[in-house]
């Protein structure tokens, strides 16, 4: 069996051990906008984001998939579909390759989507692990979603001794690695753009400024 990325291996643990009750009357399309990763098994990546679009004519999510800072990361493509109309049960398909079903435990559409995927191993007593917690915010605490710590313990998730891990969205981060400012250069001036109020300064090279000095000095002279 390949191993999807960020599955952890459980040991005496399979997947009917766990209480997954249904969401039922789920909707796939009300799960589009833009999303934060806050939480998952195994090392997450920085400042993970995913930006979610339905397909009505195929009747599945597209997901871009970014991890990195949020102006100069990686992005990558997921495919979400829904194995049954209305169920929780779920088809995802990273990077147009491997796929791996998942359940989404929770969601009101607006906040925290939970999405689980358990996969049972051949020796009969293992399984592979995956879950997400999503949020619209990337600054919430685990320990102030009530609704997703009570879900995680109705289902019996939380009793297994496997740390999920937040995933870092702080401002050293996440933002540009130039204090917020993304510069472009033309030709012999450059112009950075800062994020705050939308003001734009324009940097003279030394070139520039000699010539425009002894412009002014000739111009001076001939008066």
């Amino acid at each position: 069996m390949k191993r999807i990325s960020g599955e952890v291996v459980f040991v005496n643990r399979t997947c009917n051990s766990y209480n997954s009750t249904p969401m039922f009357n789920f909707e796939l399309n009300k799960l589009v906008g833009k999303w934060y990763e806050i939480a998952k098994y195994g090392k997450p990546e920085k400042c993970t984001t995913d930006y979610i679009k339905y397909d009505p004519h195929l009747r599945h999510l597209n997901v871009t998939h970014h991890t990195g800072p949020y102006k100069y990361g990686h992005n990558t493509t997921i495919i979400i579909e829904q194995r049954f109309n209305y169920g929780m049960d779920l088809e995802i398909i990273e990077h147009g390759a491997s796929s791996f079903p998942a359940k989404i435990l929770t969601t009101n559409y607006y906040d925290n989507p939970v999405i689980w995927s358990c996969r049972d191993l051949l020796n009969g007593s293992q399984s592979v692990q995956k879950l997400v917690i999503l949020s619209k915010y990337n600054d919430v605490k685990l320990n102030n979603l009530g609704t997703v710590i009570q879900v995680l313990n109705n289902t019996g998730i939380s009793k297994d001794n496997i740390a999920l891990n937040m995933v870092d969205h702080s401002s050293n981060s996440c933002n540009s690695t130039s204090n917020n400012k993304n510069t472009t250069h033309y030709g012999n001036s450059t112009h950075v753009h800062s994020n705050s109020g939308g003001k734009v300064t324009t940097i003279l090279n030394v070139p520039v400024i000699s010539l425009l000095f002894v412009t002014i000095f000739f111009k001076n002279l001939c008066m």
